[in-house]
């Protein structure tokens, strides 16, 4: 019992009268650190606990669904009016199992005024762990949006998901994530780091044609200005096209040590950028016109020895040191 009452205080999915309920259940156990974080748990902002509270009819009343083939939920829209968001384990007898394409953006097509503004009001969403995907978009433009708490049964962060999410600063991705897709933090201007899990192999969801303007142009971080720190994992292989675009705070990155490609303008007008360090692995880097590092005084490369990166950075005139 008490592992579990602990497992709901974590998750946030007790009401208010559960935990008066459980209070008076746990009274007479010797259980004072149960107790005190019950005591904790009932004192939190208000709003955190409005989507326990509501009624089986509310719920319903704030989402548009779709039933899925194995009889769970997908959310199609939000249209509720709370600025701190529980997405609900279930709606009536249902599992919610996704988050579909614009579900909260606050531009979804042919939805009310009063929705959208609604909408640009949120400032963080909760995920719970049955949440399996969401949707291109579903959060794209959501201008007060700061905070959000990942499912972590999630792999992939798709196209666009949280762009121009203007006062997004809090993202800890979950350990699952294998895939984060094009322009999925584009504009994300107050981040300021991101730790990317081992695992990740991709910045791009789908292998489009190879002159396919967005093969080429991922920008998955792009005009985020105030990122100052990013850590790539091991499995990373390929930095694509216009990655870090625009990333002009960024001053500390590391580079994985069998990373092979460097794309377009991948790190182009990263101003602060001083040094990177580019592993025997890497054997394409953009060069001239739309070279990776366009735009980046600063930098210094750090090569090996006759590798391909010291003869590019001889051929783009950029400063390198050998190592």
């Amino acid at each position: 019992m008490i592992a579990d009452v602990e497992r709901k205080i974590g998750e946030r999915t007790l009401s208010l009268k559960e935990v008066d309920d459980l209070l008076l259940e746990t009274s007479w156990l010797e259980e004072p650190e149960l107790i005190r974080k019950l005591l904790a748990y009932k004192t939190a902002t208000p709003d955190s606990m409005l989507l326990q509270e509501k009624t089986a009819e509310e719920i319903k009343a704030e989402w548009k669904t779709e039933k899925l083939p194995d009889g769970t939920l997908r959310l199609l829209s939000y249209k509720g009016k709370d600025t701190i968001v529980n997405v609900p384990e279930k709606i009536g007898k249902a599992m919610v199992s996704e988050l579909g394409d614009y579900v909260f953006s606050v531009t979804q097509h042919r939805i009310k005024k009063e929705i959208k503004e609604s909408r640009a009001k949120i400032k963080e969403i909760r995920m719970n762990d049955n949440i399996m995907a969401i949707g291109e978009k579903a959060f794209m433009a959501c201008e007060n949006l700061e905070k959000v708490r990942f499912s972590d049964s999630l792999t992939v962060i798709p196209d666009y998901a949280f762009a121009e999410c203007k006062k997004l600063n809090t993202v800890e991705l979950p350990k699952g994530i294998i895939v984060i897709g094009c322009r999925a933090f584009y504009g994300c201007e107050s981040l300021e780091q991101i730790f990317i899990p081992e695992g990740v192999k991709n910045f791009s969801i789908l292998k489009k044609d190879a002159y396919d303007w967005e093969s080429n142009y991922i920008g998955t971080f792009m005009n985020c200005v105030n990122l100052k720190k990013v850590i790539l994992p091991e499995s990373i292989k390929e930095i694509p096209g216009q990655t870090f675009y625009g990333c002009i705070n960024l001053s500390d990155i590391n580079i994985p040590s069998h990373l092979e490609k460097i794309g377009k303008e991948a790190f182009c007008g990263c101003k602060r950028l001083k040094s990177l360090t580019i592993p025997q692995t890497v054997i394409s880097i953009s060069e001239t016109g739309e070279g990776a590092f366009k735009n980046c005084k600063k930098l210094t490369l750090h090569v090996p020895s006759e590798s391909y990166a010291e003869q590019y950075a001889v051929n783009e005139r950029i400063k390198y040191t050998v190592e």
